[in-house]
């Protein structure tokens, strides 16, 4: 069987190895990770504690129109319930805690900087609108 090589264990990568699995046939012991940081995950690398809370720099940009991101994980298993996958744990987690975050960017004070002269669109995570992200016919596999 075909080996892959990945460099970095960033969402890229992770993706990669979900769809060489999912689409591709590969066994997960065929698929090397190459990560120069001690952690993996890129800016998706969460931590926190449940008396602190949880953080994950790349999470404060997982929206609603992740369509793509969402079939991915709608193929994972969630660890706690095989029969769950990683979109529904997450879906359910939004609709019983919500998102709060308070901004997208920080200058270096630790001051909220407008976003929108940026393009970036000023509506906090919990405007978006329930159930939105279960639409997944934009992504490749979907259609």
């Amino acid at each position: 069987m075909a080996k892959a090589y990945l460099v970095g264990s960033g969402i890229a990568a992770l993706a990669a190895a979900t769809f060489l699995i999912r689409d591709g046939g590969f066994d997960g012991g065929d698929i090397h990770l190459f990560e120069q940081q001690e952690r993996t995950g890129g800016s998706l690398d969460a931590g926190g504690t449940p008396e602190a809370g949880y953080t994950m720099r790349g999470g404060r940009m997982f929206e609603a129109e992740f369509r793509c991101t969402y079939d991915l994980l709608s193929t994972i298993p969630t660890l706690d319930d095989p029969s769950v996958s990683v979109t529904e744990d997450i879906l359910a987690a939004y609709e019983e805690f919500g998102w709060d975050d308070t901004a997208r960017l920080f200058d270096a004070d630790g001051e909220i900087t407008d976003v929108r002269s940026m393009g970036f669109r000023a509506s906090p995570a919990s405007s978006w609108p329930s159930g939105a992200t279960t639409d997944h016919t934009s992504c490749p596999r979907a259609r």
